[in-house]
């Protein structure tokens, strides 16, 4: 099985990526490829155990992530798993991501459980053993890059290729719901991924937030509507994503009083799922 195993580097991640790249050489299946996608990162140490690919066209981080999605798939890799240069995963996450493939053939992406990386033992947040409908990401979501797999001999024989939409800020749930509005599906695997949590976070916790962060989670919801709406089918679904994108609009466009005391009576949201309860 080629599989390639992908981080994107960039300047903020500094700190952080010696804690994940010692995750990613402690893997106890370690019959992959490493592929560092430079952006903007600079010097790269241990470059001689990795792939590196620079960011020779300036690519936005979207379309940057598209352009090597591609290329993989063009390389005829099976299976792309995703690690963010902030985070840091199980031992065996490899491993199990793997069998996973083996097992689920015909999914169309993997994902392992989610932990905080400052509290090990704890969920970040619960995530179903398996994904089928879209219901269960239309308002907020559980899927990210960071513990995402993507099944490429599957999606390059039923997309073919790779693009997103430029208005996308939260590729994971554009990802993730796209593929479930295609009618295809997405398995849980054994391992873990550790989610850091800190200031340069685009999601971060997003059950706490200030009136700055709560005016971005309006942006990224109203871009991820836009991106999906011309994917549904479902009549159920395009009402209920008109519905959102009025009231979204309504409340990032209206009087900031409003915006408040929606932010003040709003229940909290015991999922802890991104963007959920905005």
């Amino acid at each position: 099985m080629k599989t390639a195993l992908v981080s994107f580097l960039y300047p903020k991640a500094r700190p952080y990526w010696p804690d994940a790249f010692q995750s990613i050489t402690r893997q106890s299946d370690p019959d992959f490829d490493t592929i560092v996608v430079n952006d903007n990162f600079g010097t790269i140490e241990h470059a001689e155990k990795v792939r590196i690919l620079d960011n020779v066209q300036a690519l936005s981080p979207l379309a940057l992530r598209q352009h090597v999605f591609n290329i993989l798939l063009d390389e005829g890799y099976d299976l792309l798993i995703s690690l963010d240069s902030d985070d840091t995963m199980s031992a065996d996450r490899v491993e199990k991501t793997k069998k996973a493939h083996k097992d689920y053939p015909e999914v169309a992406f993997y994902y392992s459980d989610l932990h905080d990386m400052a509290d090990p033992e704890k969920h970040f947040f619960e995530v179903p053993d398996s994904i089928h409908d879209i219901k269960d990401i239309f308002f907020s979501n559980c899927m990210g890059l960071s513990h995402m797999s993507l099944n490429l001999r599957f999606l390059r024989q039923t997309i073919g290729r790779f693009f997103f939409p430029e208005n996308v800020i939260a590729l994971d749930w554009y990802l993730a719901a796209s593929f479930l509005l295609s009618g295809f599906s997405g398995q849980k695997t054994q391992g873990l991924t550790y989610y850091r949590l800190y200031d340069d976070n685009l999601a971060g916790k997003t059950s706490e937030a200030t009136f700055e962060k709560a005016l971005r989670i309006l942006t990224v919801k109203i871009s991820h509507y836009e991106a999906i709406e011309s994917l549904i089918k479902d009549q159920k679904y395009k009402v209920a994503c008109a519905l959102e994108l009025t009231r979204l609009k309504a409340l990032l466009n209206g009087p900031e009083s409003v915006l408040k005391a929606s932010l003040c009576n709003r229940k909290p949201d015991a999922t802890n799922h991104w963007w959920a309860g905005y």
